[in-house]
């Protein structure tokens, strides 16, 4: 059998020894790099809102924008993201991931500590060892420090806490704590008889969990297990009358709590109620009307409501919820009676089907504890189309195998004897969290707060795996949970048979399709540069060796390299007629690149009416990929462009969707990063931009616009709020060189509707930094 290490008894405060540094380095440096590896190209999950509503908070609007949202958010990550947009301005999305990485890394470090007070005793090095390196590899981390999200910041709060307790009562129970206690007893009376000394700790849990509560406040509902615990832990060192000698013989504990071991949990609950109530407060006075309490925010009815709504015939509609509960996409600031009517709904629909919500409350569940490929955080979509990443694809790989290696050993941990206090919290949480998923709804980001806790008593399972077991039975116990788990996981992981759910495949089998998507776009890209470099014949040979090796309907790379290549190879009707036949399966994205081809061709051949109706179809609309429509669409000659018609793709970068108003001008909205290009247009003289703008003034500054040419900026131009015509001098450009003008735009979120709106209907871009807006712009030569 191993032999534990001594205890430790070291009382100074925690240093970084050097293993744990090397620990803390590897997790920096996987966070910094999955900057580079994530496949991130727009808002995911909630960011949307987080970041708008942040941008409201930082300037000066308060916490206004959810005036007219569905429901109301805890007010602490708005404030972390607030605090550096205000410094660094809306559109600097590295100051939070930075802020959120170096976050990352500290609860790594929580983790560790934590995983020293949870070990059996002799072993603390080898868990905090093993749960640090766990942590610090984990990718699943090192993506929530990059995305906008509470997660991060969440996490190490609700670990600081955690961290608080472990050292309070580790102090309440230590003989000397309790022979100092006995003495402040005898000078100061009843008031003093817990160990005041560690009460900092206590004090300390107490705000961080009121912190990690106003920043995800469904941990509020779990606290009251911890005043039981703490409650348990107090009755159970229980500090000894003053005639009691050390070492006599206890009295045996009464199922009546000791009066004084209920000081411990008030001091939790004061401490906790200092952090919360302030806030709980000054939301029911704005958004409660008389109609109830806002505890911290309101999500909550709307997520049992959603959650009740899953288990109905027609399933899960979030829009058809929103409208039951808001009337429309603009909600009024009534949050607790909408938070009061979604709880009522959610309650009515169980009701209406309880079997329903019994069958959904399973599937949820499964879900809590089973893999899922796909996700919005996790970024898989179009992996079969080769978007994902090899070096992104191996870290979601990692990630779910040390979630199923952890799962079953965590059992075999919790089963075994580590001596310690802080087990019966541990799996409350767990406990808590499982049971919240499933009868909410479970999302892959739900598992995150488990983690650190899974590894760290999978640790505890690999160092004590030679140790004795208590009894037979709980061995037996424990290993048939633990493989329960594990059969539980392995279809998910290895192999999910279509009869169990239609279109559902493993974390394995979707692997493979990514891999064998990569090695597709690799070849599609190939033929792409060949294209590109004008060896038309050469592309043609390549795609169709390439197209012969996939039967019918093919790839949809191949479609729009083919739709490329006819109009090169001069066959405009055959382009034409294979374009209307193309219908890439896979999402609108590629659907739309098909139908901006043929649009520009139409274009160019001067089928007018016939583009527009290309350029304003449903997918091209939805998805407005200007980047992708600059890249690769030839648009005519011109001078003039008439921006917002949508005739403009391949001319504009960087702008929004196009829009009407007042159903007289058609026009865009820029981003903070917009350009115009106009093709062939350099005379070798200096020419004049002329830009029909409104520069929409929001009410804290207005709007400025910096022209870039040549990689040069050129005179800021302050923008008025109304429709006006300005004009900017721009050097010489080669003859028959493209005339491109970027611009860089001080930016502002139009709000909570505009979000509203875009989140109703499938679009990309669901949050707007919106700039300027854009009528037309004209290039005049100055000769």
């Amino acid at each position: 059998m191993t032999q534990p290490h001594p205890p430790t008894t070291d009382h100074r405060p925690p240093t970084i020894a050097l293993h744990t540094a090397l620990v803390l380095l590897v997790a920096l440096a996987v966070r910094l790099l999955a900057w580079r590896i994530l496949p991130y190209r727009d808002w995911i999950s909630d960011e949307a809102e987080y970041w708008g509503a942040a941008t409201w908070l930082a300037n000066g609007r308060g916490f206004s924008f959810f005036d007219g949202w569905v429901w109301s958010r805890p007010p602490l990550y708005l404030a972390f993201l607030a605090a550096q947009i205000k410094v660094f301005g809306p559109t600097a999305f590295w100051a939070p991931r930075l802020s959120q990485t170096l976050l990352s890394v500290l609860a790594v470090w929580l983790v560790m500590r934590i995983g020293r007070r949870l070990a059996p005793v002799g072993f603390e090095r080898r868990v905090a060892l093993l749960a640090g390196w766990a942590m610090a590899l984990a990718y699943s981390f090192a993506t929530f420090a990059y995305l906008l999200l509470s997660e991060t910041l969440f996490l190490v709060l609700f670990l600081g806490g955690v961290l608080a307790l472990l050292r309070w009562d580790r102090g309440a129970g230590s003989r000397k704590q309790g022979a100092k206690s006995r003495k402040q007893k005898e000078e100061g009376g009843f008031f003093l008889r817990f160990p005041i000394p560690d009460s900092r700790f206590l004090v300390l849990a107490g705000l961080l969990f009121g912190a990690a509560a106003l920043t995800r406040a469904v941990v509020l509902t779990w606290l009251p297990l911890v005043a039981l615990w703490v409650l348990w832990q107090g009755q159970k060192s229980k500090i000894k009358a003053p005639n009691e000698q050390v070492g006599s013989k206890q009295q045996p504990r009464s199922l009546i709590p000791d009066p004084r071991s209920l000081i411990p949990v008030l001091v939790l609950t004061v401490a906790v109620c200092v952090v919360v109530l302030p806030w709980t407060a000054w939301a029911t006075a704005r958004w409660g009307g008389g109609a109830g309490l806002i505890v911290v925010d309101t999500t909550g009815g709307y997520n049992f409501a959603l959650g009740a709504q899953t288990g109905l015939v027609g399933g899960r509609d979030e829009v058809k919820l929103h409208d039951l509960l808001c009337g429309g996409a603009v909600c009024d600031n009534g949050q607790a009676a909408r938070q009061s009517a979604a709880y009522a709904r959610g309650w009515r629909w169980i009701g209406e089907n309880p079997l329903g919500f019994i069958r959904k409350t399973g599937r949820e569940l499964l879900d809590m504890l089973q893999l899922r490929f796909g996700g919005a955080e996790r970024m898989t979509a179009g992996y079969t189309a080769g978007t994902v990443s090899l070096p992104h694809l191996v870290g979601l790989l990692l990630d779910d195998t040390l979630y199923a290696l952890a799962a079953g050993l965590a059992l075999l941990g919790l089963a075994r004897r580590q001596g310690r206090a802080g087990k019966g919290l541990v799996i409350t949480w767990l406990a808590y969290n499982v049971a919240i998923g499933a009868l909410v709804f479970a999302i892959n980001r739900f598992r995150q707060p488990l983690l650190p806790f899974l590894f760290i008593y999978a640790a505890c399972a690999i160092v004590q795996w030679r140790a004795a077991w208590p009894s037979r039975g709980r061995r037996r116990v424990a290993w048939g949970a633990a493989a329960g788990v594990w059969l539980l996981i392995a279809p998910s992981y290895v192999y999910w048979p279509e009869a169990l759910e239609t279109g559902r495949r493993a974390v394995l089998h979707d692997a493979r399709l990514t891999v064998l998507g990569l090695g597709i776009a690799a070849e599609c890209r190939e033929i792409e540069q060949v294209l590109a470099a004008g060896d038309v014949a050469q592309a043609r040979t390549l795609h169709d060796q390439m197209n012969a090796r996939y039967p019918p309907p093919g790839l949809d790379c191949l479609a729009i390299i083919n739709a490329k290549l006819l109009p090169a190879e001069g066959q405009n009707e055959a382009a034409l007629k294979f374009m209307a036949q193309a219908s890439p399966k896979s999402s609108d994205v590629q659907a739309a690149k098909i139908l901006m081809l043929e649009g520009d061709l139409l274009r160019r051949l001067g089928r007018w009416n016939e583009a527009l109706e290309r350029f304003a179809a449903r997918e091209v609309e939805a998805v407005n990929d200007t980047a992708w429509a600059w890249d690769n669409l030839a648009p005519p000659i011109t001078t003039t462009l008439d921006v917002g018609t949508g005739l403009d793709y391949g001319y504009v970068r960087g702008f929004y969707k196009r829009e009407d108003w007042q159903t007289a001008i058609s026009f865009r909205w820029s981003s903070a990063e917009s350009a115009l290009k106009f093709p062939n247009a350099g005379t070798g003289a200096p020419q004049t931009l002329r830009l029909r703008v409104n520069g929409y003034t929001n009410d804290w500054r207005p709007t400025t616009i910096t022209p870039r040419f040549g990689g040069q900026d050129l005179t800021p131009l302050t923008l008025q709020p109304e429709w006006q015509t300005v004009e900017i001098a721009l050097p010489p450009t080669p003859l028959g060189a493209d005339v491109v003008v970027e611009f860089g735009s001080t930016v502002f979120v139009d709000g909570p509707q505009d979000l509203a709106n875009r989140q109703r209907s499938p679009t990309s871009q669901p949050l707007r930094l919106l700039g300027f807006q854009l009528d037309w712009a004209q290039i005049m030569s100055d000769e």
